[in-house]
């Protein structure tokens, strides 16, 4: 469309090409008054000739005198006549033109939407155009001239020149808010002339403002609603299932019949199963409110990814699946990040990698790689690779598996349970990372599930190069039908600079060392096993290593005669190996390299009998938490809520002899969050205030660990900031609950 402003302007310049052609009536009317006074000037011309011609006497000439000069004037009269009358033609089409052009403005000014008036500084208006008439009704010749003003109803009342500022003004059709651009007029001399003022109305905008704050604010109030819905929840769901899953524990405990054990065991294994619905469907929802949030921290990876490894490994191997994990040995030792988001990353992912896998195996690998963008400075870019060998997907099945409750046979007689949160709950935690989750696939075969993180240090890199050549000139065998065991063990024997042979079996003649007799033979079990009469005298200066499960451990006791030099748990850690495989086991064939360790369980029988406050309004979890803490002889004082505990704080003090070191007779308070009268938070604070009323100071009050089944993460610090020391979330364990008395344990002796 061509713009109307640019025709018009173009008309008028057109317009103002043309003011000074004549017009053709006018032409020819000088074309007849120049012919008169030529003709005029001729005949005076002539009359003067004849007179000098034919001696006319001078009387003659004296008559003919007066007429030269009449018709000379005439003439003249003539010209001047001609010359006005030119003049006031041109005047008329100037004006004329003028006048179209105001007309072609006031069109295009009245034309737009805006208001536009024009002002003198002293506020007298001096033009308005039709948007203005429509708004504050019409302007006539008496409004112009005068003083002009806006009843304003809100918003700033001060017109400055050169300024935006809105207001909320009385209409002819109702208050309006309206945004008011002032700009100045200046004359050559730079003094101001006029004030220009354009007012665009932005009623609406200004409502669709109000409607969006309203949307915000109804939206925080139903976030906040949706937090305090999970936070109920939470505690609603996960404090029942604490005395599920924890008295089902005590129950296996006593002496059962193997039909009761059976039971309980189902009991405490369905209980577990729910509890991970319940805490995927709660992430979810959190992910959802805009509720989880990371919290990075120095942590190990490698020792992070091996013990995910171990904890799914007796699911693998109870489906005669393999499992491993490979941590390439460049990644350094420790990396800044959220290790729990991420260890439940590996968990969903690995887990599911084991729920489809019926036949092979499901492997973790993490290489260093180069950063894609600008690398940072102190950190590590990392390829996480999950890999398994199951039923794989189709590809309609990829373009939905990241959806949420979606998967992948969702039909009623579908083989694999689940909720469909797993994928799509490790997607949203990794764009948190700023990182996101891809899968390749292929139906029948497999399933691989990738994704890069970029993680800061801790502190600055060590390099241990001579780490690096640990095995260098060395040759390992490594005799296995398994592929991702051995295909670890290449990786990481590789990597520390040996040469590598994989095999299935052993080879029918001793030309297989013609490249060289192996220095260390590691064999699989099975392999071990099913090669008992060929394995004789084969490398025999070669030291052998068995690779065992778990689970298969116990096949190694009782065995006669000595006939390897140690073995490896599988799945494998790398600092075990390294350290077998460098010599540094005891050396006694059939022997196992073992680092031995004291479980928290069996550290916390050896702690002195504590004296414990329970407030727990729960009677089934106060039951569980007391037999858990009697069982390690420790003496239990229950009360029913926080009001309750504090009371029992105070006779305490009563009773004491009112030493400086906690509250006399509590060693330990384990306090629930959500109880009647007065909740956990409220009686943290109560006791605080009234130990710092006996003068105790900072690491001389009784610990105060919160019990709390709310699976929100700023629950952590407003128990912080009530003054507790820590955290116990339920369901919890014996190990877990272990791990407590040992801290406070270690920390009440030292007063």
């Amino acid at each position: 469309m061509v713009d109307q402003n640019v025709i018009s302007t173009g008309r008028i310049a057109e317009s103002d090409a043309h003011l000074n052609d004549d017009a053709p009536g006018d032409v020819r009317f000088d074309r007849i008054a120049t012919a008169a006074i030529i003709i005029m000037a001729s005949i005076a011309g002539m009359v003067a000739c004849i007179r000098f011609v034919f001696s006319t006497p001078a009387t003659v000439f004296d008559a003919e005198l007066p007429v030269i000069l009449v018709l000379l004037a005439m003439a003249a009269t003539f010209k001047a006549w001609m010359n006005s009358r030119r003049q006031i033609s041109t005047l008329d089409r100037k004006t004329a033109v003028l006048r179209e052009s105001e007309a072609r403005y006031r069109g295009l000014v009245d034309s737009q939407g805006d208001i536009i008036i024009r002002r003198t500084a002293t506020g007298t208006l001096t033009f308005a155009n039709g948007a203005f008439a429509d708004a504050f009704g019409p302007v006539g010749e008496n409004e112009l001239g005068r003083r002009f003003r806006l009843n304003v109803i809100e918003g700033a009342r001060a017109m400055r020149p050169d300024a935006q500022y809105e207001q909320l003004v009385e209409t002819a059709h109702g208050p309006r808010w309206f945004l008011w651009d002032d700009s100045t007029i200046s004359g050559s001399n730079g003094r101001t002339l006029e004030i220009q003022t354009v007012g665009r109305d932005i009623t609406q905008q200004k409502q669709v403002l109000a409607d969006l704050e309203q949307a915000k604010e109804q939206a925080e109030a139903a976030n906040r609603a949706k937090s305090m819905f999970l936070a109920t929840m939470s505690h609603e769901i996960r404090t029942p299932m604490n005395g599920v899953i924890g008295m089902s524990d005590l129950l296996m405990d006593t002496k059962l019949t193997k039909e009761q054990q059976s039971y309980a065991r189902a009991i405490q294994t369905s209980g577990q199963s729910l509890l991970s619905i319940i805490d995927e469907i709660l992430d979810f929802s959190k992910i959802e409110a805009g509720k989880l949030t990371l919290q990075p921290a120095p942590f190990g990876l490698a020792e992070m990814v091996e013990g995910v490894v171990e904890l799914l490994a007796p699911r693998a191997h109870a489906k005669d699946i393999e499992i491993g994990g490979f941590v390439d040995p460049a990644v350094p030792e420790a990396v800044l990040a959220d290790e729990m988001r991420l260890r439940q990353v590996l968990l969903n992912l690995i887990g599911n990698a084991i729920k489809f896998t019926e036949i092979g195996g499901v492997k973790i690998s993490i290489d260093r790689v180069s950063s894609a963008g600008r690398p940072k400075i102190n950190s590590v870019s990392l390829r996480v690779t999950v890999s398994d060998t199951g039923i794989g997907m189709k590809p309609d099945q990829v373009s939905h598996v990241f959806e949420e409750f979606c998967q992948a046979d969702s039909t009623p007689s579908r083989k694999y349970g689940g909720t469909g949160l797993g994928l799509s709950i490790s997607r949203r935690l990794l764009q948190l990372m700023d990182s996101d989750l891809t899968v390749e696939t292929v139906e029948g075969e497999g399933t691989a599930f990738q994704f890069d993180l970029d993680l800061e240090l801790p502190g600055p890199e060590k390099s241990e190069p001579k780490a690096k050549k640990r095995f260098e000139g060395e040759l390992f065998w490594v005799l296995s039908d398994r592929a991702v065991s051995a295909e670890i063990l290449r990786r990481y024997l590789e990597a520390y600079g040996a040469e590598v042979a994989v095999m299935q079996r052993l080879p029918v003649s001793r030309k297989a060392e013609a490249g060289g007799r192996p220095g260390a033979v590691i064999w699989d079990y099975d392999c071990w096993e099913g090669h008992r009469k060929r394995r004789t005298g084969l490398a025999a200066s070669a030291r052998h290593y068995v690779l065992i499960t778990p689970e298969r451990r116990r096949d190694l006791h009782g065995r006669k005669g000595r006939t390897f030099d140690g073995y490896l748990l599988n799945p494998l850690r790398r600092a075990s190996m390294l350290t077998l495989l460098s010599g540094g086991g005891t050396g006694d064939r059939g022997s196992a390299h073992h680092v031995s360790g004291v479980s928290p369980a069996a550290a916390s029988s050896e702690l002195r009998p504590m004296q414990i406050l329970l407030a727990e309004d729960n009677d089934i979890n106060a039951m569980l938490a007391r037999s858990l803490l009697e069982r390690e002889g420790h003496v239990v004082h229950r009360v029913g809520n926080g009001r309750e505990a504090v009371a029992a704080v105070e006779a305490a003090i009563g009773a004491g002899d009112g030493g400086r070191c906690k509250v006399a007779g509590i060693d330990l308070i384990l306090m629930d969050m959500q109880m009647p009268e007065m909740d956990g938070l409220q009686a943290s604070r109560e006791i605080r205030r009234i130990e710092a009323g006996m003068g105790l100071r900072q690491g001389e009050s009784t610990p105060i660990v919160a019990l709390t089944a709310n699976a929100m993460d700023e629950h952590h610090d407003d128990c912080l900031a009530a003054g507790m020391n820590g955290y116990l979330a339920k369901p919890f364990d014996r190990e877990d609950l272990a791990d407590v008395l040992q801290r406070w344990s270690t920390k009440s002796t030292s007063h």
